[in-house]
């Protein structure tokens, strides 16, 4: 085994143990009973699966820097989106117990962040620290960005404006960030970057259009391979899973997609 193929393999356990730790935490989540006991251990588990979103995007993204471009487009790009998703969603679980079992004033691992109110003053406030997902500026990415920082902050009632103003700047890349950085941080002025995020962004129809086309142009299967078979119906399910989630009934499309991948496949497979 080469060094490159060694450093492949470690990464690769190394995922599979980050993957594991945040199954148990989803495990341990689904029998929770709601208890100060248990409401302490889940702080110090939260605390734990909070580093554990950093940790993951290092391993994985060295993973892609070593597969092939091929690889990347398809099998990591899926790794990295599926794991998203489940992370997301089981963290907001564990912040929604304990938003609606403890008081507001939790005590999470934080840090101190000053903050200006809207009477000029400025206020060193202590906001608990989420992992959230960084948006790219893409219109693919939004409805996937947006719907998990609705669950963890726009929907959070314990959270004012400003902090929410707050944790949308932090989670913004440096683009994104410039259609915003006019308006200041303020109770008033977060719904209005909220419309003014949605209004650039939040288009279906731009998205819908790159979701068709990575279908359309998914990579032809030249010779008949397991792996490179995986890769495209992980790839297709990804962005019929994003159709899906834009409001479209993919269902229907079946017969007319079944006939396109048919045509990706190599003969030996296509005629099985």
């Amino acid at each position: 085994m080469s060094a490159k193929e060694e450093q492949y393999a470690e990464l690769k356990r190394k995922r599979a143990i980050i993957k594991g730790q945040l199954t148990k935490f989803d495990t341990f989540l689904g029998g929770f009973l709601v208890s100060k006991e248990n409401m302490t251990q889940l702080r110090i588990r939260l605390e734990k699966i909070d580093k554990s979103w950093d940790i993951y995007d290092e391993v994985q993204t060295q993973i892609e820097v070593l597969d092939d471009f091929e690889q990347f487009v398809s099998k990591q790009r899926a790794e990295r989106f599926e794991f998203e998703e489940t992370y997301f969603a089981i963290v907001s679980k564990a912040r929604l117990i304990l938003d609606e079992n403890v008081h507001p004033r939790v005590s999470v691992r934080a840090e101190n962040v000053s903050i200006a109110n809207e009477s000029a003053a400025s206020t060193a406030v202590r906001l608990p620290v989420m992992s959230l997902p960084t948006f790219n500026g893409t219109y693919e990415h939004w409805p996937v960005f947006y719907s998990t920082f609705s669950a963890l902050v726009d929907q959070n009632h314990n959270l004012s404006n400003v902090h929410k103003f707050f944790y949308l700047q932090s989670a913004l890349d440096a683009n994104s960030k410039k259609i915003i950085e006019s308006l200041e941080i303020n109770e008033v002025n977060y719904p209005r970057v909220i419309n003014l995020l949605k209004s650039r962004f939040d288009n279906s129809r731009l998205a819908t259009r790159h979701h068709a086309r990575a279908i359309y142009n998914l990579k032809q299967i030249e010779k008949e391979c397991s792996g490179q078979l995986c890769n495209l119906t992980d790839c297709l399910k990804q962005h019929l899973e994003a159709l899906k989630a834009l409001k479209y009934a993919t269902e229907i499309w079946c017969p007319l997609i079944i006939e396109w991948i048919l045509t990706r496949l190599d003969s030996v497979t296509a005629r099985e």
